[in-house]
């Protein structure tokens, strides 16, 4: 629904049908990103919703501004920053958006959205100790290196839209939407802004020596994605029935093709396997993404250990315990090459189970 009315606040939907508000709905609805990003635990589903209302409030504030457009302005946008760290990219987005805006108008215009931008500041400073314990937390993974860069700025484009082809369809139609189509400039700043800082701005954090990089952190882009969508939509000449049925046929295609990986991993079943089959002694190793309460609610008896699985050897493990005799390994699905995880090890893999996603290794010591 608020996919519904962001579209359909762009200039020129209204000339257009209904063609971009249901783009607009239909991709946030069926959009490979959205989905799986519902489906887990967290807080983004929740920081999607307030990041929509807070990206409508702005269109009308910057419009024609009111009260209690202003006081759902900063209570979405409040709520947004506190469901999740992606709102700062929004934010800056919006603010793009506005320079653009309001850079002719007098600088009384510009008073209300300033003050609104400091007040939302002030409201995010009790957020500063965590971000940076956050920051401190979660480094390690893959190597800072431009090329390991350009393969996460791919496996978000592809975690965003589920494939290549409807990646290309949304790109094609975003940038025929910022060309052809005549809203103000505003608009179509803050648009390309929120396809790219919600990538850019972790992305460029994680480089630097910041925490980890997901695709996840960039679901906002989403929301930028959508948006030039129903733009490209509302400025084709004709065609723009059959276009939007073929666009929204391929993101359901996508996500029906690609349903099993949508699937929460299997840490119930792998858990109990693992119960089953350990022998008293037994060593149990999860990979970070998975330890603590996540695998140890369902297997509390065993003697975990906590461990970046991009990182991870069974050396490691192994030179920390001499007289280990068997060990089990559980990965979720960025598992590691079997080369790797038995690499300079005295330890050789004897069997192997999946469980959706999630791998596990039974490992003896060669004798």
């Amino acid at each position: 629904v608020l996919g519904w009315f962001w579209c359909k606040r762009l200039p020129e939907s209204s000339q257009a049908g209904l063609a971009p508000q249901i783009a607009g709905a239909g991709l946030l609805a069926l959009g490979w990103g959205c989905v799986a990003a519902s489906r887990d635990a967290r807080a983004y589903a929740l920081f999607l919703a307030f990041a929509l209302l807070s990206c409508l409030c702005s269109l009308r504030m910057l419009r024609k501004p009111g009260v209690g457009v202003v006081l759902g302005y900063v209570i979405s946008s409040a709520l947004m920053v506190f469901s999740h760290y992606g709102a700062f990219a929004v934010l800056l987005a919006q603010n793009l958006m506005a320079i653009a805006s309001l850079r002719l108008r007098p600088w009384l215009q510009w008073l209300p959205w300033l003050i609104v931008q400091l007040l939302l500041l002030v409201l995010a400073l009790p957020l500063v100790p965590h971000l940076l314990q956050v920051r401190a937390r979660m480094t390690g993974g893959p190597p800072r290196t431009l090329a390991v860069a350009g393969a996460h700025l791919s496996e978000t484009a592809l975690w965003l839209t589920g494939g290549v082809t409807l990646a290309i369809m949304l790109g094609v139609l975003t940038l025929w939407g910022l060309i052809r189509s005549r809203p103000p400039a505003g608009v179509k700043l803050g648009i390309l802004g929120l396809i790219v800082l919600p990538v850019a701005i972790p992305l460029t954090s994680w480089y630097f020596d910041g925490p980890q990089y997901f695709p996840r952190h960039a679901l906002a882009a989403s929301l930028g994605l959508a948006g030039g969508a129903a733009l490209g939509i509302a400025a084709l000449p004709r065609w723009r029935n059959a276009v939007l049925g073929l666009v929204l046929a391929v993101a359901a295609g996508t996500l029906w093709t690609h349903r099993d990986g949508l699937r929460k991993p299997a840490m119930r079943q792998a858990a109990e396997y693992v119960a089953r089959s350990a022998q008293p002694g037994d060593t149990v190793v999860v990979s970070l993404m998975m330890a603590g309460w996540s695998f140890d609610r369902y297997y509390p008896r065993t003697d975990t250990r906590r461990r970046n699985y991009d990182e991870f050897t069974v050396s490691q493990v192994v030179r920390g315990q001499p007289g280990m005799r068997r060990l089990w390994v559980v990965l979720n699905e960025h598992a590691i090459p079997e080369q790797k995880l038995i690499a300079e090890s005295p330890m050789s893999i004897v069997s192997h189970a999946r469980f959706y996603g999630i791998d596990v290794y039974e490992l003896e010591r060669v004798e």
